[in-house]
């Protein structure tokens, strides 16, 4: 551990503000106390540490902020236990200066420290050990059908030094039973073996998630807000799951701009003066539920009719399908929004 000793005389009557730059083998930490350092410290990524270095300043009042990031929300639950007021501020919400571009783990913590003693920092909303649990099983699935997905390019590939073109998305068995009656080198046999069988462990896999994603969502305790949000047509566990614990909080937003800017549905806007500029939509926040909302955009508009006439108007107007299905997502997300503030299922032709 290495301190950086200040001799300041503290008063108990004014709060400790802890900025923490944490990293997987250290944590930095700056003491902010009446606008001036108390301390800091280069520490052992082990809480005990941190513990034992804090114990100097008890009877103080502490706040503390640090990024969110890998380390999740483990060190957050362990700094509340013991009465330390912890926020986690999202990367992108924090204050930028002009003209810095010195960037160190000890001035990283000082800015988190100075930030937040000044009220300049935005918390993140932090989930229960349910929603976490819950959440893992959905961000899990996406992990393996990304997977999934590379392991069929490579087959593609290694067919593709041999002459044999494969344009379809999934590797059939029947194409698999074609290889095998080739007259190919024995290493090279072998390895298409291996990502075949790779291919089909992926695919056990998937099934028996998509069972337990099912069955969570009937057994959670929100499955009320999960069956309102699977009564939309086109929707199924998945997306019903990934949205009921993605935003987990419904009522943290208080509009459906707010959660389709979380979502980073909303367009990008560069304006200024009577100069009016409107770009593609932000992408910010959660890729898999983005790219989940676009896919059943696509089969909602044939089965609503409103839907249908929405987008074929966007269509005709801007000349692009794909801007006109990402505002048909942008709509159903706040129709979701609204159906599980007013606990009401999906009605097919709405025009609100």
């Amino acid at each position: 551990m290495t301190e950086n000793k200040i001799s300041i005389v503290l008063d108990k009557s004014q709060p400790i503000y802890m900025g923490m730059d944490v990293h997987k083998k250290t944590w930095s930490v700056c003491l902010v106390h009446c606008k001036q350092v108390v301390g800091k410290a280069s520490l052992p990524a082990d809480f005990e540490v941190l513990k034992k270095y804090l114990n100097r300043y008890e009877g103080f009042e502490i706040y503390s902020v640090y990024e969110a990031g890998f380390c999740g929300f483990s060190l957050h639950r362990q700094l509340i236990s013991i009465g330390i007021k912890n926020i986690i501020t999202p990367v992108h919400k924090i204050p930028t200066i002009s003209g810095d571009r010195v960037k160190t783990d000890k001035i990283d913590c000082f800015k988190l420290a100075h930030f937040l003693a000044n009220g300049l920092l935005k918390a993140i909303y932090i989930p229960t050990e349910e929603q976490i649990n819950f959440r893992q099983i959905v961000r899990t699935r996406d992990q393996l059908k990304s997977k999934r997905i590379r392991v069929i390019a490579q087959i593609k590939n290694l067919l593709f030094q041999i002459g044999i073109s494969v344009d379809a998305k999934q590797v059939s068995k029947k194409l698999r039973q074609h290889l095998l009656t080739l007259d190919l080198p024995s290493m090279f046999k072998m390895t298409l073996e291996l990502h075949f069988e790779q291919l089909d462990l992926l695919q056990r896999q998937l099934k028996d998630l998509y069972k337990e994603i099912e069955k969570a969502g009937e057994e959670s305790k929100s499955c009320k807000i999960y069956h309102i949000i699977k009564s939309t047509p086109a929707i199924g566990p998945i997306l019903a799951m990934a949205l009921t614990y993605e935003v987990a909080d419904w009522k943290r937003f208080r509009n459906e701009k707010k959660i389709c800017a979380f979502f980073g549905l909303t367009p990008s806007e560069f304006s200024s003066g009577e100069r009016v500029c409107r770009g593609k939509i932000t992408g910010q926040g959660n890729r898999m539920i983005r790219a989940l909302l676009v896919q059943t955009s696509w089969k909602i508009i044939k089965q609503d009719l409103v839907m249908k006439e929405f987008f074929d108007r966007l269509a005709a107007q801007t000349g692009s399908k794909k801007k006109a299905i990402v505002a048909v997502a942008r709509k159903l997300m706040c129709r979701i929004y609204s159906m599980v503030k007013n606990e009401r299922e999906y009605a097919l032709g709405l025009v609100a």
